[in-house]
């Protein structure tokens, strides 16, 4: 099939930082609306708060974002703990999200447990299909232990390779490219950016200038029967990380 006939779609990765900016800022809509304006289809978000008092004012920020950009979305808590509501209990979460316009045709929530760090990570996964062909999108958060990002990447990799369909894993590493969980996971994905050259920083790692991104730690990783068409990086720092949107297309 030519380029010309195939369906073009966007995805995005985008950690947001509890929707706080470099600013210092807490403002989700600002988030929202970068969203709507990339016109992904698929959206990989990480550090996103449920109903946490303390850091962004008890809002279900998932499903806030969802509603902002009139999109579903699934959310997989990496950590849970109860809080109180308005009188009511809820379970209060930290963790990362899916959005999307296309159907979830089934949805998972995988948890991956912590090894002598600080907090779980996690998985959140949607299948859904475009012009009747189906796909499937994952959102993680790799942690800061490199053990445990190689243990945590082996589980995704063996996750990946059970599933029947053409897989976008998207999320923010941790780590660079050249690093063992990197080199792990390229033996059987495609990083969009080696494939399109637009090897862009994503992070500003102790940068001299705190709006200069250095390091690239966020990635969109596909399977290699997904051709990549365009990647480019926002230049905005309503987070602290900048916003990945890839151009893909199923064959």
């Amino acid at each position: 099939m030519a380029d010309s006939e195939r369906t073009v779609f966007s995805v995005m990765t985008y950690n947001i930082r509890c929707g706080r900016g470099k600013d210092d800022v807490l403002d989700l809509d600002r988030i929202g609306q970068i969203i709507t304006q990339s016109k992904a289809k698929l959206v990989g978000l990480q550090e996103v708060d449920r109903y946490n008092p303390l850091r962004s004012q008890n809002v279900h920020q998932a499903e806030h974002l969802a509603k902002k950009t009139n999109m579903r979305y699934v959310y997989s808590p990496a950590i849970l703990t109860r809080t109180s509501l308005k009188g009511e209990d809820k379970w209060a979460g930290f963790g990362n999200a899916v959005l999307t316009s296309l159907p979830i045709e089934r949805q998972d929530k995988i948890v991956l447990p912590k090894h002598n760090t600080r907090e779980n990570r996690s998985l959140a996964v949607v299948d859904t299909v475009i012009d009747g062909k189906p796909l499937t999108f994952i959102s993680t958060h790799l942690g800061l232990s490199e053990k445990e990002r190689l243990i945590h990447i082996e589980i995704i990799a063996d996750y990946i390779e059970k599933k029947p369909n053409p897989v976008v894993l998207v999320g923010d590493w941790n780590e660079q490219p050249g690093s063992p969980t990197y080199n792990y996971i390229t033996q059987i994905l495609v990083d969009a950016a080696i494939e399109t050259e637009k090897e862009l920083p994503t992070f500003a790692y102790h940068s001299p200038d705190p709006y200069q991104a250095n390091a690239r730690i966020d990635f969109i990783f596909v399977s290699p029967e997904i051709h990549v068409h365009d990647l480019r990086v926002l230049n905005n720092w309503a987070s602290d990380h900048l916003p990945v949107i890839a151009d893909l297309s199923l064959a």
